[in-house]
């Protein structure tokens, strides 16, 4: 069996796959596996995630996500940019132009904006306001969405499960 999402080899039994994280309960197939692509593609995931480390991890990718689905009226989010830039793969490039493929898939300019914020200065996000603008209120066992919030639909498509 392969994963449906990104075509791993899977051993039996797995509720998820080791490679991307999908749920496999309705997404494994005998498909042949996707091509994972060159040595490259290992490389800009590699640095793609270090700088996530680096800038302040899944800070710069959450605020990156709301501000794409912000600036597009929530028709694009990261995914599209993160799939551009996953394309890119094979042709040796920088983070810079990198996340310029990922900006003209959105048509937006968030992620070289985060990212010339976030690498040169320390940034302490207001995530208060960010929750509140999202909807999302903490209460005694967790936390609750407010649909009237300006940024509700953002909120749901973020935590909507994914759909193929």
């Amino acid at each position: 069996m392969y994963c449906a999402a990104c075509g791993t080899p899977l051993a039996p039994g797995l509720s998820y796959c080791n490679r991307c994280g999908i749920s496999l309960k309705e997404r494994s197939s005998n498909a042949k596996p996707v091509p994972v692509g060159s040595y490259l593609t290992a490389i800009t995931i590699i640095g793609i995630l270090g700088l996530s480390l680096m800038l302040g991890g899944a800070m710069f990718f959450l605020l990156a996500d709301v501000g794409i689905r912000e600036r597009t009226g929530n028709r694009a989010g990261l995914q599209h940019a993160l799939r551009a830039m996953l394309d890119a793969r094979g042709k040796p490039i920088g983070l810079r132009e990198l996340f310029a493929i990922g900006d003209r898939a959105t048509g937006t300019n968030v992620l070289a904006d985060l990212y010339d914020k976030m690498s040169s200065t320390p940034v302490t996000p207001d995530l208060e306001d960010l929750w509140r603008r999202l909807g999302v209120q903490r209460i005694d066992d967790g936390v609750r969405f407010d649909e009237a919030a300006p940024l509700a639909q953002v909120c749901k498509a973020i935590t909507a499960s994914a759909r193929r």
